[in-house]
């Protein structure tokens, strides 16, 4: 269950994202240099769709463990103090996260409470700042899976 929610899922949803934006592009060149009549809203929408790519992926990264990270000390370490350190940087990586977390639901209220909108698309801007927090609280909470269940 956990490796369907916190892996699975977000490389779908994140996969999906990345084909509408090559969509999206795809036909803004066609539209532009075959009819010379541009897609005025396909730039902000690859931006936004980007966004939410990177941070779904976020989350399967995190839930895997497959950051990028420098492992010289841990490999150099006992098993048992390197599986410690590993388990203080998770425990860290979820406060971090979860603080992160935060502050992305405070800059999101004060864009809903402005009802702030790009200017092509007219969406609230709330919705591709949801990404933030999305991201990063799935992330803490897989990582807070993974500090309690193990790997």
């Amino acid at each position: 269950m956990v490796d369907i929610l916190f892996v699975r899922l977000p490389r779908i949803v994140a996969g999906l994202c990345m084909l509408a934006a090559i969509g999206i592009n795809f036909a803004n060149v066609v539209g532009r240099y075959l009819f010379n009549a541009p897609i005025f809203w396909a730039e902000e929408a690859m931006i936004f769709l980007i966004i939410w790519c990177v941070f779904l992926a976020f989350v399967s990264i995190t839930a895997k463990g497959e950051h990028l990270k420098m492992d010289i000390l841990s490999t150099s370490l006992p098993r048992a103090v390197s599986g410690v350190l590993d388990r203080v940087g998770l425990a860290l990586g979820v406060i971090v996260m979860l603080f992160l977390a935060w502050q992305s639901w405070q800059a999101i209220a004060k864009l809903w409470s402005f009802d702030m909108r790009p200017i092509a698309l007219e969406i609230p801007m709330v919705i591709p700042h949801a990404a933030v927090i999305t991201g990063f609280a799935l992330s803490a909470f897989a990582s807070l899976i993974v500090l309690i269940r193990g790997r």
